[in-house]
């Protein structure tokens, strides 16, 4: 098709005979060429079921990333490149079970995020990387039973997800965010057996007005985490031995789940 100038001016090759013919690349180019390549070597070694494989690649590809944004500190692109590689890192680290490995990739790459957004207060896809991070540390910490550590980072979570779903109430990423960590932090209070605030969370979540198949319709995906935190309301009242408060949410479970059950 037609080149246009911004192509025919790239550092990585120019125009002859009317055609964009690649050539080497230019020392500017080639980090970044590496870099791409070494990301995308780790992803499909993940993708394989190798984690070991993919360790080395990601490794080598952070380091690139890191030294080209070193080079340009004003690129903001550059800088997220470092903390997308550090979380793939992290991701890989939870598959591997280092979950302490993973805690310390995904700190690192949330530092990153929380500048970026710092900087850049506007960037909704950079507040929306924060969100990603807070759920990665709030389920790996889940996941070694630091139940109070995990509740502090869905509760920033959350902090940060309400007033952005208050600000664009029809942004359904900010909705997806308020109610996924809404779900976590009942889940995490009824671990811990505060049955008062779990059940205040897990009401909340089962709002009509919050309820995601609203938006979504008959997904079944959101229909299913609908229904499970429909009956996880009516056990926190059966816990209280308060039945007839159960009750509703048990018949809510039951037409969530016939509405399901045609589909699959």
């Amino acid at each position: 098709g037609k080149r246009t100038e911004a192509d025919v001016n790239h550092p990585g090759g120019r125009a002859v005979g009317g055609k964009f013919v690649v050539l080497e690349p230019s020392k500017e180019v080639w980090p970044s060429v590496l870099a791409r390549s070494a990301g995308r070597l780790g992803d499909s070694a993940r993708a394989q079921g190798d984690p070991d494989a993919a360790l080395e690649p990601y490794r080598h590809g952070l380091a690139l990333d890191q030294k080209i944004s070193a080079a340009a500190p004003a690129d903001s692109n550059r800088r997220r490149a470092v903390s997308i590689a550090r979380r793939k890192i992290g991701d890989l680290l939870v598959q591997k079970k280092d979950l302490s490995g993973a805690l310390a990739s995904y700190h690192a790459a949330l530092d990153l995020s929380l500048a970026l957004t710092a900087d850049f207060p506007a960037n909704a896809q950079w507040k929306n990387d924060v969100l990603l991070l807070y759920r990665d540390l709030g389920d790996t910490q889940r996941a070694q039973g630091d139940f109070p550590a995990a509740l502090g980072e869905y509760s920033r979570g959350l902090a940060l997800a309400r007033p952005l779903l208050a600000e664009q109430p029809a942004n359904t990423d900010w909705m997806i965010g308020v109610l996924l960590f809404q779900i976590d932090n009942a889940d995490i209070l009824t671990a811990q057996h505060d049955l008062d605030d779990a059940l205040a969370a897990r009401r909340e979540v089962v709002d009509p007005s919050q309820k995601p198949a609203r938006v979504y319709g008959n997904a079944t995906g959101w229909q299913i985490a609908l229904a499970k935190a429909e009956v996880a309301v009516g056990d926190l009242f059966a816990l209280c031995h308060d039945s007839p408060a159960a009750q509703p949410f048990y018949r809510e479970t039951s037409g969530l789940c016939r509405d399901i059950e045609p589909e699959r």
